[in-house]
């Protein structure tokens, strides 16, 4: 099992960060060429888009001394969800939202689905509680719009009925803690550097894939300049020896692992 999240030792104003996001942009494109955008390619990205928002989540947090009332993760899984969700109608950004609660769904069960094996102590969330939380803000954010996809994304009516105030409580939770460190004007947040380690030959194509997509450059640069970051921050797309993605406190640093990368690929192939 991937354990995002896990970090190592060593709109107001939500809806101000205009991150100028690539993705929708990629998929939309390739929708042209092709009868429909490639799924794998939506659920790799999909799922990539969702980690680097919830590790900034976890940036934002820790660099801001944002105070937290529940999990953490929890918290890093209701923002990146918020920032994810589109204002207007895109069906490209819906399909990515809806990828990454698949991929949590997808995760479970490619760990077996055994219940003697969850860690129950975990500060992550379950997998699929994970999963079912993205979707119940999705379906809050515009129950007439989302219906179909709570529906089969098997959320039960009873659940649906409290994602309205839910979406409304976390939108209106994170504009409270965000709104006084939002930059003034586009640009004025602190410098990033993101730096893209050499892949090894079976992963050059996923390097490839998350430098097309620009994802670094949208959520970790777009994040760091929406808001006022005392220190400079820098993002690695590196090698961890897990399936893995962390914010180091000490540096500074947003770490995405090649080997979650690859994880998240190989569930693509299961899928299929």
């Amino acid at each position: 099992m991937a354990v995002v999240g896990r970090r190592r030792r060593g709109a107001a104003a939500v809806f101000c960060l205009t991150l100028g996001l690539n993705l929708a942009g990629i998929l939309a494109a390739q929708a042209q060429d092709d009868a429909a955008p490639d799924a794998r390619r939506t659920f790799l990205l999909g799922n990539m888009e969702f980690i680097l928002f919830h590790e900034m989540a976890h940036a934002l947090i820790g660099e801001l001394g944002l105070p937290v009332l529940g999990r953490e993760e929890d918290a890093a899984d209701s923002l990146a969800t918020i920032l994810m969700i589109p204002d207007e109608p895109d069906e490209a950004m819906d399909a990515a939202v809806a990828a990454a609660a698949e991929g949590w769904f997808q995760s479970y069960e490619a760990s077996g689905g055994d219940t003697a094996e969850l860690a129950f102590w975990d500060e992550h969330g379950l997998d699929p509680q994970r999963a079912f939380a993205i979707v119940c803000l999705m379906y809050g954010s515009d129950p007439e719009r989302y219906q179909q996809f709570a529906d089969e994304m098997g959320l039960p009516p009873e659940r649906q009925e409290t994602c309205p105030n839910d979406y409304a409580l976390a939108v209106l939770s994170w504009n409270a803690l965000l709104e006084p460190y939002a930059t003034e004007a586009a640009g004025a947040g602190q410098a990033v550097t993101i730096q893209y380690e050499e892949a090894r030959p079976e992963h050059a194509h996923l390097k490839e894939a998350l430098i097309d997509s620009g994802l670094f450059e949208s959520v970790v640069a777009g994040v760091a300049q929406a808001y006022r970051f005392p220190e400079p921050v820098s993002a690695v797309l590196g090698y961890c020896d897990e399936p893995n993605a962390f914010w180091n406190p000490e540096e500074r640093t947003l770490v995405l692992c090649y080997e979650l990368a690859a994880y998240y690929e190989e569930l693509t192939t299961a899928r299929q």
